[in-house]
């Protein structure tokens, strides 16, 4: 059976860099009390490097903006809640 069609979405790099990290970040009532190190997790700690790599490696999303590979080729399927 053949595609059909495609549907894509375009938005800014800051959104979905907003977006993800809320996503990402584990809720602050998490039960902490038999973790150690970093808890609640969430990629604003400078504890924590935090990435977002597509299916072919590339890095769309990183805290630093010298470890994003992405050039705009990649595929990337991302379901936003």
């Amino acid at each position: 059976m053949a595609m059909a069609g495609a549907i894509g979405v375009q938005m800014s790099l800051d959104w979905l860099e907003k977006r993800f990290w809320a996503i990402a970040k584990q809720p602050s009532d998490t039960d902490c009390s038999n973790v150690e190190g970093v808890c609640p997790l969430s990629c604003e700690s400078d504890d924590l490097s935090c990435y977002l790599v597509d299916n072919n490696g590339f890095i769309l999303l990183s805290k630093e903006r010298n470890d994003v590979s992405f050039t705009g080729n990649s595929a990337l399927v991302v379901t936003l809640m």
